[in-house]
């Protein structure tokens, strides 16, 4: 967990930076005539190359939608990873879960003596434990998720608030994921309204750095050693 932002970061925003080059390049109809021409050896107004111009076209309408559900994918895995470290860190904060959830982390956890028997050590069974408690953590929006993220900061001390700005962003990227794969959706995905800025001077990819920053300050809070970036 010492390089949590550093990790996250790197998997979930570079990526977008890296396919923006990509998208650039797939967009420009001279570029693809020209490897057409030049590498493969078609001539400029066979049909060969518009097929091929065509089928690009069809593609860059897809290809940013699946960097939406990459986006997504790689958040989640984060939240998962971040409150199973948590629970294993402190396990009386899975009582949290008890408060949040109610009958639903009864059944969820389902901590029993048997069980724990059953197991070859206590630290086995508290990984088993982390891991349901996170599964209770992630599910739903990412706003109830950051908000039961707050309520672990404020059981070791000042409680730790997310900016709705960023909150919303991340929202919106959850709300993109869900209607291209739960309702096969194709949504119209700009990727440089996503990695350049927009009329206000803002950036969307900031907001998962923010969202980043504010979770390692979480973290530091309740005694992991982490590093945690100079304010953005």
């Amino acid at each position: 967990m010492k390089y949590f932002y550093e990790k996250w970061f790197g998997k979930i925003a570079i990526p977008f930076w890296n396919y923006e080059d990509v998208d650039t390049y797939l967009k420009d109809k001279n570029s693809i005539i020209n490897h057409c021409c030049n590498t493969l050896g078609y001539k400029k107004d066979d049909g060969f190359t518009e097929g091929i111009v065509n089928s690009i076209n069809q593609a860059v309408e897809v290809m940013p939608n699946l960097m939406i559900v990459y986006l997504v994918s790689q958040l989640e895995e984060m939240f998962r990873e971040l409150f199973t470290e948590i629970f294993l860190h402190k396990p009386e904060l899975l009582n949290k879960c008890k408060e949040i959830f109610k009958d639903e982390a009864e059944i969820k956890l389902k901590f029993s003596l048997p069980e724990l028997i059953k197991f070859e050590s206590k630290e086995a069974y508290m990984s088993v434990l982390a891991q349901r408690g996170a599964e209770l953590c992630i599910n739903g929006s990412f706003r109830n998720v950051l908000q039961r993220l707050e309520k672990m900061s404020k059981e070791t001390g000042d409680k730790i608030c997310f900016d709705k700005k960023d909150i919303d962003i991340l929202v919106d990227f959850q709300n993109k994921r869900n209607q291209i794969v739960h309702e096969n959706k194709l949504e119209k995905v700009n990727i440089l309204e996503i990695t350049e800025m927009d009329e206000n001077d803002e950036i969307k990819l900031n907001s998962v750095a923010n969202i980043l920053h504010k979770i390692t300050k979480i973290l530091k809070q309740l005694g992991f050693d982490v590093s945690i970036p100079e304010d953005l």
